[in-house]
């Protein structure tokens, strides 16, 4: 027998027991896609919406001027510090002592010469 003739006849059973493991052609099987909305399809409220919001954006949010204060700005400014009624650091001698420092340690009290 003739070789290509072995080998077309060995293609032909495969081909036939392919269609016979391929599963039928069944339209009902099918599901169709679902429609995708495009974006200039969108209803007329979205854009209505949509262009509300960037006006709010453009006009509403933008940055004011700066405006200097209308005060002076020391005098506006509560007073943390006054010099006249304590010193700002204790002292080391004992007559400056705060009456608080009997609640710190030990070694953070004694005295330096």
């Amino acid at each position: 027998m003739n070789p290509d003739e072995e080998l077309r006849q060995q293609f032909a059973l495969l081909r036939r027991a392919d269609h016979a493991a391929a599963p039928a052609w069944n339209p009902d099987l099918i599901v169709p896609a679902p429609k995708v909305q495009a974006w200039y399809q969108m209803p007329r409220w979205r854009w209505i919406a949509a262009a509300s919001c960037l006006f709010a954006l453009c006009f509403l949010g933008r940055p004011r001027p700066y405006a200097p204060p209308r005060d002076d700005l020391a005098r506006a400014l509560p007073v943390f510090f006054s010099p006249q009624e304590a010193p700002l650091f204790a002292g080391l001698s004992p007559e400056n002592a705060v009456p608080s420092d009997a609640l710190l340690p030990l070694h953070l009290t004694i005295l330096l010469p």
